[in-house]
């Protein structure tokens, strides 16, 4: 069992993590936006819900690209863990 001073990597923790996150990115992707409606009759309304579509798909956007982020950077730290394990073993070993 680890001590209070040891550091734990779950590398399957990690990777999940980064799985998860690209995924829900890719749906996020793939998915159709908000349904295009119109109001006949009603300029004013369709304006605005025109307005409100364009927003959402670039809000939807600006959260796909923050969760990939997120994703890519799951895997970055446990490619930077897996390295540094073997580079520490490597150097307990000798060489």
């Amino acid at each position: 069992m680890p001590g209070a001073n040891d550091i734990v990597i779950v590398y399957a923790y990690l990777d999940t993590l980064a799985s998860n996150a690209l995924s829900a990115a890719g749906l996020l992707a793939e998915s159709s936006a908000a349904m295009s409606l119109t109001f006949p009759g009603n300029e004013a309304v369709d304006g605005v819900y025109d307005d409100f579509l364009g927003e959402w798909d670039k809000h939807r956007e600006q959260l796909r690209a923050s969760i990939e982020g997120a994703g890519s950077a799951f895997q970055a730290v446990s490619a930077a863990f897996v390295a540094a394990e073997e580079q520490l073993i490597a150097a307990l070993n000798g060489g």
